[in-house]
């Protein structure tokens, strides 16, 4: 509800307008009186108030000046001007303090009150408007912790940025962080026993980890984490000092090491100690820009991992970031989201195949280097695809025939052609697979659309009606129909009904009047209209042509 202010030097101008308006009929809930623009100021000051009418010559301080001291105070409230007089200058000043309305006096209630239902309108908009940013301010604060996560996944699988864009979109999540910031790496895993049994209680003990982490940390470092897909929490540490490359001076890159290597152990003996759990810690021994190939940091970091870390006794390890370990490097391109297995589960077929031929690429590079290769490729392929068969109710083996004995093998391919000739093959069914069960599904939607309208040619055989009928949407079965048949609902509703005039004309005795019932039309006279139009004579022509 909104609060309007009246403001007029005469004060039975005010009473009047106050009185015999019903106000709370056009959605307002208190009115203000005042007599003098100095009187407004002060309702303006102490209430909320979000109309203003005034009058525009006042004694002392004129409408339009107390406009322009209102604007000073709030853009928001709604002003509207009266006057006597017809003058083009208040009416170009009106424009210019961007008022909601300009009356005549004497003020015309029917006038007034139309344009308080407008002015209401626009504060419904503007309340519309409001709460729709407001959700979507409120949304994001909530879901920036896996905002600011996801991107540094995205960072680590090695997502290509902008120096610019990376810098805009850590702005965005209000991040602590700049592209050109040095930062290190930082590893932390559950061990042992230390993991939780169910996924909640799993994700209240990696919140209290990593609040416990940034609390150790904080003094000297920020941080920013995310889970990686192996359950484990990657950290990128910055110094919140800078430091000098020339010894006896600021703390160096070593120093802070050290530093972080106590700030590990004190968090292991906290979380030992306040959640009963055991941690290991593995820190990179390198330092790179934030805007550089972090994800090649990460890799040496995870293969730090399975080489140091894990089983029942905590570890603080600090690994090289040139490890002989991660040379071989790994298949980017087959853990790259949206996953293959994604791609066919939601039928886009086309971009699926794109990202086997990306796989591909990035084998013919890679797979000389180590037949285990080829296998991670097809295991991971012959998953995605067993998923989909399993999805539709049968097994992979059985759709693809001979073509499915290299499931039963540890290691089926010795080339990079015999996998790509596999892979293509069983993908080029499973689409065909996809299409025929599609173009069955719709055929079923057709016949059932046509079944009703045989069924219901005396009643409704709207297009809602259809559609409550098959249980789908008007918009998509009517697209459907046009698709497999060629023409649209409504015209094969006509046909039928006109085909099934004219069976019945030909039986003579049969009236017209019982025919545009049993059609379901509501007169004859509608009947024959609709009739005429389609044969291009009446129903009784048609008749006495037989």
């Amino acid at each position: 509800m909104l609060q309007l202010l009246i403001v007029d030097d005469h004060p039975d101008q005010v009473e009047s307008m106050a009185q015999t308006i019903p106000w709370c009929n056009y959605g307002i809930e208190a009115v203000y009186k005042a007599y003098s623009a100095h009187e407004a100021l002060d309702y303006i000051k102490s209430r909320a108030i979000d109309i203003m009418i005034t009058d525009i010559r006042m004694p002392e301080m004129n409408g339009l000046e107390l406009i322009r001291s209102v604007r000073a105070i709030s853009e928001k409230i709604k002003c509207v001007l009266m006057s006597g007089f017809s003058d083009f200058e208040y009416a170009k000043q009106a424009i210019q303090y961007k008022t909601a309305g300009y009356l005549m006096k004497p003020v015309d209630t029917q006038e007034l009150t139309t344009l308080i239902e407008q002015i209401h309108v626009e504060f419904q908009n503007e309340w519309n408007v409001n709460e729709v940013v407001q959700n979507a301010l409120y949304t994001l604060r909530e879901n920036i912790p896996f905002l600011r996560a996801q991107l540094l996944m995205d960072l680590l699988q090695g997502r290509q940025l902008s120096h610019s864009a990376l810098g805009k979109k850590m702005k965005a999540l209000n991040l602590s962080f700049a592209a050109e910031d040095e930062v290190c790496m930082m590893v932390i895993r559950l061990d042992g026993d230390s993991a939780a049994n169910d996924e909640e209680n799993v994700s209240l003990l990696e919140y209290a980890v990593t609040n416990m982490a940034e609390e150790v940390f904080g003094e000297a470092f920020t941080l920013w984490h995310c889970k990686d897909a192996d359950g484990q929490l990657v950290f990128l540490v910055r110094a919140n000092k800078p430091w000098e490359q020339q010894p006896h001076q600021e703390p160096t890159r070593e120093a802070y090491l050290k530093q972080m290597e106590l700030y590990a152990e004190e968090l292991q003996k906290k979380t030992r100690v306040y959640l009963k759990r055991k941690v290991s810690v593995l820190l990179m021994n390198q330092w790179m820009r934030l805007s550089g190939p972090i994800a090649s940091m990460y890799q040496a970091a995870a293969a730090g991992v399975r080489k140091h870390l894990g089983g029942d006794k905590q570890f603080v390890a600090v690994v090289s970031g040139d490890m002989e370990i991660v040379q071989v490097g790994a298949l980017q391109t087959l853990y790259e989201p949206p996953l293959l297995l994604h791609l066919l589960e939601t039928g886009r077929w086309e971009l699926a195949s794109d990202r086997l031929e990306l796989i591909f690429a990035e084998l013919a590079v890679k797979w000389r280097e180590s037949p285990e290769y080829l296998s991670e490729a097809f295991f991971f392929i012959a998953g995605a695809f067993m998923r989909i068969s399993h999805k539709n109710g049968r097994p992979l083996q059985n759709l693809i025939g001979d073509y499915g004995m290299k499931l039963q093998q540890n290691r089926p391919f010795s080339s990079l052609n015999q996998l790509r000739d596999w892979v293509v093959h069983v993908f080029e069914l499973l689409k065909g697979e996809h299409q025929k069960e599609s173009l069955e599904s719709k055929m079923t939607v057709v016949e059932r659309i046509q079944a009703y309208i045989g069924q219901h040619m005396d009643g409704d055989a709207s297009l809602q009606a259809i559609a409550d009928h098959v249980g789908l949407h008007p918009a998509y079965i009517s697209k459907v129909y046009k698709v497999e048949t060629g023409c649209c609902i409504s015209d094969y509703v006509m046909k039928i009904k006109m085909d099934k005039a004219v069976e019945l004309l030909r039986n003579k005795n049969e009236k017209v009047y019982n025919i545009a019932s049993q059609l379901g039309y509501q007169t004859p006279h509608y009947f024959i209209k609709v009739f005429k139009k389609y044969y291009g004579m009446t129903p009784q022509e048609f008749k006495l042509k037989q």
